[in-house]
């Protein structure tokens, strides 16, 4: 009997060991929702769709460009992205490839470090200008459940070697 029990016991342990702590479950599920926010906003610049692009910011949310200019507010952000969606910017692509590095502040707060992919620009003459990596820092905030960026600051001085 006490053989028995001793086998289970062992048999136990690895699967105690492998169990999801709740802490890491939870954050990895935090990671992956404020991946899918980037991606979103990457595939609705890419469609043309400025309010999509917009649509995971808070209401106060701060945009630095790669120019250096400050909008303050999701409606000036967001006219922002029409205006450039619909001249300079129409037609090109957008994304934020690979993994982004994630700090959690608080259980509610995130400062995200990543890097973003555009392409598809032309110069005066209408020749397509070689697409360009950089980075760019966001903070993220929860709001009921869900992940906003409520400050985000493109860094295009910050080159980056595209993925292999």
């Amino acid at each position: 009997m006490f053989r028995g029990a001793f086998i289970a016991l062992l048999l136990t342990i690895p699967l105690s060991l492998n169990g999801s702590d709740p802490a890491q479950s939870g954050e990895a599920a935090d990671r992956a929702a404020i991946k899918a926010v980037l991606d979103a906003h990457g595939a609705a610049w890419t469609r043309g769709d400025a309010d999509a692009a917009v649509a995971n910011l808070t209401e106060d949310a701060d945009w630095v460009s790669g120019s250096g200019k400050v909008i303050v507010g999701r409606p000036a952000i967001l006219k922002m992205h029409r205006d450039l969606l619909s001249g300079q910017a129409k037609g090109t692509q957008h994304s934020h490839p690979g993994a982004p590095d994630i700090r959690f502040v608080t259980r509610d707060v995130a400062i995200v470090d990543g890097d973003s992919y555009m392409g598809g620009f032309h110069d005066e003459q209408g020749k397509e200008l070689p697409g360009e990596y950089s980075r760019y820092t966001a903070v993220f905030v929860r709001k009921d459940g869900k992940w906003y960026v409520t400050a985000f600051r493109s860094l295009p001085q910050v080159k980056v070697t595209p993925p292999q």
